[in-house]
């Protein structure tokens, strides 16, 4: 998982095996000025939901997106 660690947080990222449940929460950094854009993977968006729950069949690298709140 990727994130920018001055910007927000992540729980849940490690190593799994296959059929396990895998959740992942992203957290803004306190005072930062983000809205969550979504959980993204290879530049393609995979899921709005944070935490966001699946289940690990292959290796995956996913980045939390978040953006500057308006």
């Amino acid at each position: 998982v990727n994130v920018d660690p001055s910007q927000a947080s992540v729980t849940g990222a490690g190593t799994y095996q296959a059929g396990d449940t895998v959740t992942l929460q992203s957290t803004k950094a306190d005072g930062a000025q983000l809205v969550f854009g979504g959980w993204f993977e290879n530049n393609m968006p995979v899921s709005n939901n944070n935490p966001y729950t699946f289940t690990a069949e292959t290796s995956r690298t996913l980045e939390a997106h978040w953006n500057t709140a308006e």
